[in-house]
């Protein structure tokens, strides 16, 4: 029976059994949103929509969900000041190492799942060119 796990959970024998998984990375943002909400805001919200979502689809496939990336692309909410931004070349790169440490690590199906509207296109871009060159299933949507 298929289940949802958390990779952080788990050790290496475990993660090496349950290479047939789906892997979820979430993605979000540490910025300001104004004086109404906290600048965690995106990382919780897609961490809450990740588990849920796990949980859903583990009733038919089983699916690990990896740490939040609390980091995204957010240079334009820096003049707001309150925001923890990676520039989009280093965006890009450090998706492309995470998910590249997961296809090194066994795993063949993996999902960015986006919870910022500034890391969108840099998630498509990383999921696509590692697919094209690793014999692996990457996707990415927000």
């Amino acid at each position: 029976m298929p289940h949802m796990r958390r990779f952080t959970e788990m050790n290496r024998e475990q993660l090496r059994a349950a290479a047939d998984s789906l892997v979820v990375l979430p993605i979000g943002a540490t910025e300001q949103h104004g004086p109404h909400l906290p600048t965690g805001t995106d990382f919780f919200t897609i961490t809450a929509v990740a588990e849920e979502s796990a949980r859903i689809a583990s009733a038919e496939i089983p699916v690990i969900i990896t740490p939040a990336l609390p980091f995204g692309s957010s240079d334009h909410h820096l003049s707001f000041g309150a925001t923890l931004s990676l520039s989009t070349e280093t965006y890009y790169r450090v998706l492309r190492e995470l998910v590249e440490s997961l296809v090194t690590g066994g795993f063949r199906r993996i999902f960015l799942l986006n919870g910022h509207g500034g890391n969108h296109e840099l998630a498509e871009l990383a999921a696509r060119d590692i697919a094209l060159r690793r014999d692996a299933h990457v996707a990415a949507g927000s």
